[in-house]
């Protein structure tokens, strides 16, 4: 069975951060992609995400903002935008998992971001790149990436167990977005940036509550003291930056468009 796919590309200039955690390799099954052509379009984008200044200024086309992924898919699938552009490891897993879309990824030298957790308080921040280099060290870290981030994740959320001795870790996130934050099959939060933070809070004798809201609401929610940590697909920027404590890098993305396919025998 072929597909023929309707293509859309997007461009972003971001100044990256230093971090050990490489970007994926984008692997494309288009040869070439003009984004030029693609003007006027109107293209999905979640409310908050750093791909609608790429939307307007790069391309010249209309962004649609979204609270919600699956609304965002529903609007794709039914015609009302063209495209959905967003962090490519989600991409590549929602067209994994679903046979009416397509992922195209966007050349690394064009984006390349890296994902941060983040906290009001430095102390938190400090422990949790410390918890990092023990991850990394120990090779957890990769073994986490390749089981949640290469394809449509198939492995079950460890079981990761924890006293609870120090308290209680609060941890504000979307609980929307495949595969770092999201709902299992039986409704439990699960995905690569939940398993991190309950690693996390174990390793600080703490048990992690989840508060879930939408993408925009996390940075402000945390800065206000509603939330110890944040954690999700959050890019590393100055002016967030200026608003939140950001941990290094948790991983390292690239953007990337859901695009919707026509089956032709």
């Amino acid at each position: 069975m072929k597909k023929l796919c309707i293509l859309f590309a997007v461009l972003a200039l971001l100044a990256a951060c230093s971090s050990t955690i490489e970007p994926p390799a984008p692997e494309s099954d288009v040869a070439t992609l003009d984004y030029t052509q693609f003007a006027g379009k109107n293209l999905g984008v979640p409310t908050g995400n750093l791909a609608d200044q790429v939307i307007l200024n790069s391309i010249s086309a209309t962004p649609v903002y979204f609270s919600d992924l699956s609304v965002g898919l529903a609007a794709l699938r039914n015609g009302t935008i063209d495209g959905f552009v967003t962090d490519l490891s989600i991409v590549r897993v929602m067209a994994g998992a679903n046979d009416d879309l397509q992922a195209v990824p966007i050349p690394a030298e064009y984006f390349a971001g890296p994902l941060g957790a983040f906290s009001a308080e430095q102390a938190i921040v400090d422990s949790f790149n410390a918890f990092l280099v023990e991850l990394e060290a120990s090779g957890t870290l990769a073994e986490m990436q390749n089981r949640w981030l290469e394809g449509v994740p198939a492995s079950p959320m460890p079981d990761i167990a924890s006293t609870g001795e120090n308290g209680t870790l609060t941890v504000a996130t979307t609980g929307d977005g495949m595969p770092f934050s999201y709902s299992g099959a039986d409704g439990t939060l699960t995905g690569y940036s939940i398993e991190l933070a309950l690693r996390f809070a174990a390793s600080e004798g703490k048990t992690a509550e989840f508060v879930t809201m939408d993408f925009a609401g996390l940075l402000p929610f945390v800065s206000g003291g509603g939330a110890d940590l944040g954690i999700d697909a959050v890019t590393i920027t100055e002016e967030r930056a200026g608003l939140v404590l950001f941990t290094e890098p948790i991983y390292y993305d690239l953007l990337g468009i859901i695009l919707l396919c026509l089956f032709n025998q």
